[in-house]
């Protein structure tokens, strides 16, 4: 069931519902080793169900990336904690995550950024972060922040999804990757259509 059947049945969810899973703009397909990872991208809040979709879809593959997926899909490195050994796996629902490279934290202080007034959990000094393995994992309004000579690198995910792929070795050296998407099933979809996502004016910077 997606969740456009869940509106159908619930039209009064239409104006509350994430906007960008009713009527994406744009949907980024991650491909990595242990995870698909789906990006969407669009409106906060939409009025209707759209008579028809036209969604831009974009692949990107990360097959190499190894445990640097979620680093290159944020854009930034996570290198310069007070250990950049070892790796940090991120909770399968972070709602309101908000993870800084230590650069960032730095930079975010030094603009007087109200940390407190943030609802979401905030990492400071992480290392380099990950999607657990054979684990669904959802990110919502995720921030993430780093800093260069030029000043504050902000990253903003509304809503990703990771799902686990499953590897399958076939002749020629060459991978099958199986995806399960069993997932999304009935009860996401309702928990989907129900989820009331944050407006812009909401954040308190």
């Amino acid at each position: 069931m997606h969740i456009d059947k869940c509106l159908l049945a619930n039209p009064h969810l239409v104006k509350t519902a994430p906007g960008f899973l009713i009527s994406p703009e744009k949907v980024i397909l991650y491909l990595g080793k242990t995870h698909l990872g789906i990006e969407y991208i669009g409106p906060e809040r939409v009025d209707k169900n759209p008579d028809e979709l036209k969604i831009s879809i974009q692949v990107i593959d990360l097959y190499d990336s190894e445990d640097s997926f979620l680093e290159k899909i944020i854009g930034f490195i996570y290198d310069d904690g007070a250990s950049n050994i070892g790796t940090m796996p991120i909770p399968t629902f972070s709602e309101g995550l908000i993870l800084p490279t230590n650069r960032g934290a730095d930079k975010l202080e030094e603009l007087k950024w109200h940390i407190n007034a943030q609802d979401g959990m905030t990492i400071f000094n992480p290392t380099h972060p990950i999607v657990s393995k054979n684990e669904f994992t959802r990110i919502i309004n995720g921030l993430f922040f780093d800093a260069n000579e030029k000043g504050l690198l902000t990253r903003h995910i509304k809503w990703i999804d990771f799902i686990p792929v499953i590897n399958s070795d076939i002749e020629d050296k060459k991978e099958m990757l199986k995806v399960d998407l069993s997932v999304y099933n009935k009860n996401l979809a309702e928990q989907n259509g129900k989820y009331h996502y944050p407006l812009p004016d909401q954040y308190d910077y």
